[in-house]
């Protein structure tokens, strides 16, 4: 039986954690750029996440087919230049629905 490639589980974040390692991930559609460091798509996303596919879809055009990913080491030249997405924080929507008086919610 010939040999699965890429290798099952060869490219996970987790094999690609390190200091200052970003994933680039460029739409094909709008060619927008967005990088973000591996660190936190591995705390967002799970160790397990396959680098080669995007996090997420593109948020310019909302496709994810067209998407390459690549990573990088950032240099000491990109420091205060290079521009990343973080997660920053989570909010809570609160959600309402109109119900009659003395209805449970």
């Amino acid at each position: 039986m010939p040999e699965r490639y890429p290798p099952p589980g060869k490219y996970r974040v987790r094999n690609y954690m390190g200091k200052d390692r970003v994933m680039v991930v460029k739409c094909g559609g709008c060619h927008r750029i967005v990088r973000y460091l591996v660190e936190d798509i591995a705390a967002v996303k799970g160790e397990d996440w396959d680098i080669t596919c995007p996090p997420y879809p593109c948020s310019t055009c909302g496709t994810r087919d067209a998407m390459g990913v690549f990573l990088k080491e950032a240099t000491k030249a990109d420091v205060g230049v290079m521009d990343i997405r973080r997660p920053w924080k989570v909010v809570t929507i609160q959600k309402w629905k109109t119900v009659k008086l003395g209805d449970k919610v």
